[in-house]
C-alpha cells in the first residue's frame, strides 16, 4: 500500500498548495488580489492580536474585546461569562420613536406588532401586500418583491437601488444600542472603532478592513449568539426591527410619490422611475428620510434586473454584475459549487443573449457539471446499477447518459418501526433518489479523458437552466417543461 498512501498524501499536499495561493489572492476569480494571510499579519502588527487561524467574525470579536477591556480596565475572565438573559421580547420596546406611517395599511400593521411579544427563540413573522409588493417582515430582516421578474428600463426610465450604508453599525450608534450587562462603555468603544475605521480608510486599507469586521460582527450575530460575552437579545432585535421599520417608512414615501417599487431586502430598496419630475421628488424624499432616521443612502444604477425571488437575482450594472443565489458563478470557497454550469448559462443568456444549449454544450470544464451531496445523520449513499455500492459520506457526481442511480438511504421513522413491530414485520428503510429520473456518474476521483467520454447528459442541465428562465420570463412555460420531463 506504500504507493497508494504516497498518492493520497500527494493529493492532499497539492490541494493545500492550491488553497494557499487562493488565500494569498494569487489566483483568478473572486479572491484575486485579496491576500487573507497578509491581512491577518497586518492585524497582528496593528492590534497585537495573533489571528492567523481566526475567521473574519472571530477577528472582529477580538478587536471589540481588546478595546472594551482597555476602556474598562477589566480582565477577560471578568466578562467572558457575562450575558443578559431575556425571557420575553416586547416589540413596543424595539420601535424607534421616529417610526410612523401615513397609510392606513401600515398604521394598522404598526399597531398590530406593537401589542405583540415573542420569546427570543420563537418565530415572529408578518406577511402582507403593500405598494405592489409581497412583504415578509421577520425578526431578522425585511424581504419584499414585486411581480416584475425581468426589469429593463426604457430610455426615459431609471432603475436604481438605494442601499443603507452600514445599516447595523449606523443603527447601534444612532439609537445608542448596547448590551445591558456591558453598559455605555461598550457603546463608547464601538464609536471609537467606527471613527478609527473612517480615519484609516485612506491611510491603511488592512486596518480599515479589520475594523469593518469588528463593526459588523457586533451588529447582529454576536448580540444574539449563544455563549457570546456580548449576548443581549433585546439589543439585537432593537437593531433589526429599527432597520426594517425605517425601510418600510421609505417604501411608503416612494409609494405615496407614485414611484414604482421593484424589491426590498434588509438594507436596500430597488425602484423604477421616469426621468421627468420624479428625480426632484426622490431627492426630497431621501433627504427627509435620512434626516429623520440618521441613516445614509448610497445609490447604484442598473441596466437590467433579473430576479427569480428576493434571494436569487442578477443585476447588470455599468461596471459589472451583482448576483445572489442561483446566479452566483463564483461562490465562496465554503459554499456549495454544485452545477456551476447553470449559473454560467443563466449569465450568458440574460447578459449576452447566448442560447443556453450553446453555452452548456460548448463548455469543457467537467467540474462545472458536478454536483455535491454530504451525508448527515444516520443515512448512507448507494450507487445502484448492475450491483449496489455503498459510497462515502461525501460524494461528487454529474448527471450522465449512462451510469447508476444515486440513492440516499435513511432508517425508518420510529413510528413506522413501532407499527411494523406490532404486526411482526421489519420496517423498511426510507429511500430518496438524489436525481430522480436521471442516471449519474460518481466522480469523487478525477479521471482525465477526452471531454466527450464523460458522457454528460446535457439535456438535464439545459432543463435545469430553462426552468429558472421560464419562471422569470413566463410562468406558463414551467408547466410545459415539467410535462415534457415526465414524458421522457
Amino acid at each position: 500500500d506504500v504507493q497508494i498512501i504516497l498518492d493520497y498524501n500527494l493529493n492532499d499536499v497539492n490541494a493545500t498548495e492550491a488553497f494557499y495561493y487562493i488565500t494569498r489572492g494569487q489566483c483568478e476569480g473572486r479572491y484575486k488580489g485579496d491576500d487573507k494571510l497578509q491581512l491577518r499579519k497586518d492585524i497582528q502588527k496593528e492590534f497585537g492580536i495573533s489571528c492567523s487561524n481566526y475567521n473574519d467574525v472571530k477577528i472582529g470579536e477580538e478587536i471589540n474585546k481588546k478595546y472594551y477591556l482597555e476602556k474598562t480596565g477589566k480582565k477577560w475572565w471578568d466578562v467572558k461569562q457575562l450575558e443578559t438573559v431575556r425571557e420575553v421580547i416586547y416589540i413596543k420596546d424595539l420601535i424607534p420613536s421616529y417610526v410612523q406611517f401615513q397609510t392606513e395599511e401600515l398604521q394598522a400593521f404598526l399597531a398590530d406588532i406593537s401589542s405583540c411579544s415573542f420569546k427570543p427563540e420563537e418565530k415572529f413573522e408578518r406577511k402582507f401586500n403593500f405598494a405592489g409588493m409581497k412583504i415578509d417582515f421577520k425578526k431578522g430582516g425585511l424581504h419584499a418583491i414585486s411581480k416584475d421578474k425581468l426589469v429593463v428600463p426604457k430610455e426615459d426610465e431609471i432603475l436604481c437601488e438605494f442601499d443603507v450604508a452600514s445599516l447595523y453599525p449606523a443603527t447601534i450608534l444612532n439609537l445608542k444600542v448596547y448590551p445591558d450587562h456591558l453598559g455605555p462603555d461598550f457603546l463608547d468603544v464601538y464609536k471609537k472603532v467606527f471613527d478609527l475605521r473612517l480615519a484609516s480608510k485612506k491611510t491603511n486599507k488592512s486596518v480599515a478592513a479589520a475594523l469593518k469586521l469588528s463593526l459588523n460582527g457586533v451588529g447582529y450575530g454576536k448580540l444574539g449568539a449563544k455563549k457570546s460575552w456580548m449576548k443581549d437579545d433585546l439589543a439585537m432585535f432593537r437593531v433589526t426591527f429599527a432597520g426594517q421599520l425605517s425601510l418600510l417608512m421609505l417604501i411608503e414615501q416612494y409609494y405615496l410619490a407614485d414611484i414604482k417599487l421593484i424589491n426590498a431586502n434588509t438594507d436596500s430598496i430597488t425602484i423604477l422611475f421616469t426621468n421627468g419630475d420624479k428625480p426632484e421628488s426622490l431627492v426630497n424624499i431621501n433627504k427627509q428620510w435620512q434626516e429623520i432616521t440618521g441613516y445614509i443612502l448610497e445609490q447604484t444604477f442598473y441596466k437590467k434586473l433579473i430576479q427569480r425571488d428576493i434571494n436569487n437575482f442578477l443585476a447588470v450594472k455599468a461596471d459589472g454584475l451583482k448576483y445572489k443565489g442561483c446566479f452566483i458563478v463564483d461562490p465562496e470557497i465554503h459554499q456549495n459549487h454544485s452545477q456551476r454550469i447553470v449559473a454560467i448559462a443563466l449569465r450568458e443568456y440574460f447578459v449576452n443573449g447566448t442560447a443556453i444549449d450553446k453555452t452548456i454544450k460548448e463548455h469543457k470544464d467537467i467540474y462545472d457539471f458536478c454536483c455535491f451531496a454530504k451525508k448527515r445523520g444516520e443515512c448512507k449513499f448507494e450507487a445502484r446499477g448492475d450491483t449496489t455500492q455503498t459510497l462515502g459520506k461525501v460524494i461528487r457526481y454529474y448527471v450522465s447518459n449512462k451510469g447508476v442511480q444515486l440513492m440516499k438511504v435513511m432508517p425508518p421513522l420510529p413510528k413506522k418501526v413501532k407499527e411494523a413491530e406490532e404486526i411482526g414485520e421489519v420496517a423498511k428503510d426510507r429511500e430518496i433518489n438524489i436525481q430522480k429520473d436521471y442516471l449519474c456518474t460518481v466522480f469523487n476521483k478525477f479521471v482525465k479523458q477526452e471531454f466527450e467520454e464523460y458522457d454528460i447528459n446535457f439535456e438535464f442541465y439545459i432543463l435545469e437552466t430553462q426552468k429558472i428562465i421560464d419562471n422569470i420570463e413566463d410562468k406558463v412555460k414551467i408547466k410545459k417543461t415539467k410535462k415534457i420531463k415526465n414524458e421522457v
